[in-house]
């Protein structure tokens, strides 16, 4: 969740005067209001933003995926837009004692995929949409229009469940700016109440609660780690930067202006408990959303973009993600690490520890020598990939190709770590693949990360100085002595390397090796 200062611009003609006025919502402000949950570039899933007591309010409903406000965390955000899934929902809200007229929504900047391919009608549960589109959309498709002459409270538009025959892919509704106009009675009315700001259940020694109100409010609080706080008034404590707590604490809070009170506002946020694990197999069986610390070691097999680790141990394999991008260690395949916490979650079929809210207790480095992990043959099977989740595996023989994916029987190879290793040229040819096994709904997938001749990306077949001889994220292992070079034919240091293709001269044999 973020804090700002709203700017506010009403236009007020006196009391007993009716007025209009536009509120503008540019969603490449990244000072606007909002309630979310960072995921790299974006803030997803999003609940809400918000401007001038106007309040957007997102539901995902029975979709599958969350509503999410792509790319404004990124530091060039100029192209930040709102992008709802099919079955989702925006509930848009006037200030108190105003009336929604109008909002004239731009379409996000249009791309090979959007809005043509994506874009099917929305509805609204009152006022009327234009356009109404019967044919694919085109360039002429850049705003998209609601209406209510009467004026209402709010209006509730959602995307349909299901495209519109002329569309190739599920329905979205991407927008980077909506016009809203209201209409009123002029006059002072009581501000919108104020928000609460943190996270709901927190780990570790404290966290930050940070209060929010539109533009000229003060905001007074009560607060209670014992019970249900007092009610506030403006002789409570006045709100004047974000408050730490260090246990489970009680707030309510309203919004001050003009001498009128807003409606109060109450949060709890609770200090979450941490479960002990001594397994990944007892990680596995847990509730989904448990929190869990490692006892024992597991052993590193791969750490990708700071994003995704992979680990395992004698009972089982397990995927941890941060989506901040922000796990920097130093882990090398074959370590160890353990006294870590992660969350347990599901991501569309396959369990992972999710790490977003605690990096900090990922050990600064791993235990042990780094060794080459040699991965599991399987069969590319639905039953394969199942039996095998977030385990290191390979299996060998052709690929085919579905429009612009790549599979070897049922299972996709995904290029998940962007290692771009797969090409046309590869159809129909024998090779090994090494990756991760996973599941993407219904879809059994690789993150594939090694591509080699038949025989070559395990073990099983591999001379023991070549089975030492491997790729890593920056870096290649090989026995002492041994000598790199890039692809120029220029040798270069075994160590800080870019991601690409190197040679490995060992002995009187030359090694294709693939740093990540």
């Amino acid at each position: 969740m973020k804090k700002l200062l709203l700017s506010l611009a009403l236009v007020a003609a006196g009391a007993g005067f009716s007025y209009a006025d536009d509120v503008t919502f540019d969603f490449s402000d990244n000072t606007l209001t909002y309630d979310g949950k960072a995921s790299g570039n974006n803030v997803q899933p999003l609940k809400s933003v918000s401007k001038d007591g106007v309040e957007f309010t997102f539901s995902k409903n029975t979709a599958s995926t969350e509503c999410a406000w792509y790319y404004i965390l990124a530091t060039d955000h100029a192209n930040a837009q709102i992008r709802m899934y099919s079955k989702a929902s925006v509930k848009i809200a006037a200030p108190s004692g105003q009336k929604l007229n109008k909002i004239v929504f731009t379409m996000a900047k249009k791309d090979s995929s959007w809005p043509a391919k994506n874009y099917s009608n929305v509805t609204a549960d009152n006022g009327t949409i234009t356009p109404v589109l019967t044919a694919a959309a085109d360039d002429s498709f850049t705003t998209l229009t609601w209406e209510n002459a009467a004026g209402t409270d709010a209006v509730t538009i959602t995307v349909p469940a299901t495209k519109d025959s002329w569309a190739s892919a599920n329905p979205q509704f991407r927008f980077s700016k909506a016009v809203v106009t209201l209409d009123g009675q002029g006059g002072p009315t009581a501000p919108a109440a104020p928000k609460i700001n943190g996270a709901a259940t927190f780990y570790g020694a404290n966290t930050a609660i940070t209060m929010t109100a539109g533009t000229g409010c003060d905001i007074y609080y009560t607060m209670s780690t014992t019970g249900e706080p007092a009610e506030p008034t403006a002789s409570s404590a006045k709100y004047d930067g974000e408050i730490v707590i260090n246990a489970t604490t009680s707030f309510k809070a309203i919004a001050v202006k003009d001498g009128l009170s807003s409606a109060v506002t109450a949060a709890t946020f609770t200090k979450g408990q941490v479960m002990n694990v001594g397994s990944i197999s007892d990680f596995l069986d847990q509730n989904t959303d448990e929190v869990c610390t490692f006892t024992n070691p597991v052993t590193v097999v791969g750490l990708y973009n700071k994003r995704y680790l992979f680990v395992q141990d004698a009972t089982g394999s397990l995927q941890i993600f941060n989506g901040a991008n922000t796990l920097d260690r130093p882990y090398r395949m074959g370590q160890t690490i353990k006294g870590f916490s992660v969350k347990k979650s599901v991501y569309n079929g396959t369990p992972q520890g999710d790490a977003a809210d605690f990096v900090a207790t990922f050990p600064a480095t791993a235990d042990g020598n780094e060794h080459f992990i040699a991965p599991k043959k399987i069969e590319p099977t639905e039953e394969a990939v199942k039996a095998n989740l977030n385990g290191y595996v390979y299996f060998t023989g052709k690929l085919t190709k579905t429009g612009n994916n790549y599979f070897m029987g049922p299972v996709q190879l995904y290029d998940r770590f962007s290692l771009k290793l797969i090409s046309d040229d590869l159809l129909n040819v024998d090779k090994d693949y090494a990756g991760y096994a996973v599941m993407f709904n219904t879809t059994p997938e690789m993150f594939y990360t090694q591509v080699g001749e038949p025989g070559t990306v395990g073990v099983s077949g591999i001379d023991a100085e070549q089975a030492a001889i491997y790729g890593a994220e920056g870096y290649v292992v090989a026995p002492e002595g041994a000598q790199v070079y890039n692809m120029a034919g220029m040798r270069v240091a075994n160590e800080g390397l870019a991601a690409g293709i190197y040679l490995v001269r060992s002995g009187a044999k030359t090694y294709k090796v693939v740093v990540r």
